[in-house]
Order: structure tokens, then C-alpha cells, then sequence
């Protein structure tokens, strides 16, 4: 009979993984190659949720679990793998969750994955997703610019906060409007922005 190929392997490392303590590893490596990418959970970031990564034909399942919530996201693998891209699928529900965070959650893994053709995305894809679970129950929103809790480049979260309609947003996406439009206003509200100037100088 023909060999079965296997074009991509998920590993959890038994030292690194914790269920119970918010902490996982994550390891990609394509075949033949030898390109892999291992991505490492901060407990910080997890807390209260177990994760695991599992297999399953070739799809690769990122498993979730808070309490009684459970949710997965499943990131199908070509068998060309890494010379073509790995692609998300999203989730039929997630009970809980509002469906248009689920959506602009997808949207971001599926940028991630669409400018990554090297393993590195996909553990960059499940970190995300996972931190953006975890972040949800801590009553963390989403930025009102990029639609997104973790940011796509810097995964840091909301933290600039608009004195007047009280929305935060990331530091980088302000700077990017405040650039782009040549204001230092809200984007939402259009309300100045206390502090915009000297802020986001250090970003320039």
C-alpha cells in the first residue's frame, strides 16, 4: 500500500503543557523541510482556560475550554504544506461568544495565515485565538478600529482610552488614524483625544 503522508505534525510538549493552569505549547513542523514553529501560551494571558491542540486527519483543532463553555478553532492543512497555505475554518458556534466577535476574530486569523505560508502562522493563529477567549471573559473589547482584542502585529490589547466616550483602542491603530486622517479625534466620537500628541510622538 502507498504511504500515508504526513505533511504536518502537532506536537504538545509534555513539560510545557498544563492543563488546568492556562499554559501550552505549540508545535508545527512541516515535512521534509524541517521549518517549524512552536508557540508558547503565557499563563497570563489563559487564565481560568485549559487548551489543547489536537489532531485530526489533517486539520489542526485548538480546543478551548472555560468552565462549561467549550470552543474550537480547526486549521485545515494542504498536504503541500508549507508551499501552499494553511486555512481557518470557522466555527459553526460558539455558545457564549456573540457571533461578530467570532467573525472579526476570524478575519484576523485568516489575515495571519494569508500573509504566513510558513508554520510560524499557524501556531501565531491559535495563540491569538486563544488569548482572545481568554480575554473575552475578562470583559476585554474589542478595538473599535482593527475589530480585535489582540493585535495582529503587536498582540497587545486595547489600552488607550477616549476621555469622553470612555472606548479603548489600541495604541497603534490610534496612531495609525491619527495619521491617515490628520486628526487627533476619536474615531468614534470625533471628540479630541486627551493627550494624543505627545502620546503616540514616540511612535512616529
Amino acid at each position: 500500500g502507498h504511504a500515508t503522508r504526513e505533511p504536518v505534525r502537532a506536537a504538545v510538549r509534555p513539560d510545557a503543557a498544563q492543563r488546568g493552569a492556562g499554559h501550552l505549547a505549540v508545535e508545527v513542523v512541516a515535512e521534509g523541510g524541517g521549518e517549524h514553529a512552536e508557540r508558547d501560551f503565557p499563563g497570563d494571558r489563559l487564565q481560568d482556560v485549559d487548551a489543547a491542540v489536537v489532531r485530526r486527519g489533517n486539520r489542526l483543532v485548538l480546543q478551548l475550554e472555560r468552565e462549561e463553555l467549550k470552543a474550537e478553532l480547526c486549521v485545515q492543512m494542504p498536504e503541500a504544506f508549507p508551499l501552499r497555505r494553511a486555512t481557518a475554518e470557522m466555527p459553526e458556534k460558539m455558545p457564549g461568544i456573540p457571533v461578530k466577535r467570532l467573525r472579526n476574530w476570524m478575519i484576523q486569523a485568516r489575515q495571519v495565515l494569508a500573509g504566513k505560508k510558513e508554520p510560524m502562522g499557524v501556531g501565531r493563529v491559535m495563540l491569538m485565538w486563544a488569548q482572545s477567549f481568554a480575554l473575552f471573559f475578562e470583559g476585554i473589547e474589542d478595538c473599535p478600529i482593527c475589530y480585535n482584542v489582540v493585535h495582529l502585529t503587536t498582540q497587545t490589547i486595547p489600552r488607550s482610552q477616549c476621555s469622553t466616550c470612555k472606548h479603548k483602542f489600541h495604541s497603534e491603530c490610534l496612531y495609525h488614524w491619527f495619521k491617515t486622517s490628520a486628526k487627533t479625534t476619536c474615531p468614534l466620537c470625533n471628540q479630541p483625544f486627551e493627550g494624543a500628541r505627545a502620546r503616540f510622538s514616540a511612535l512616529v
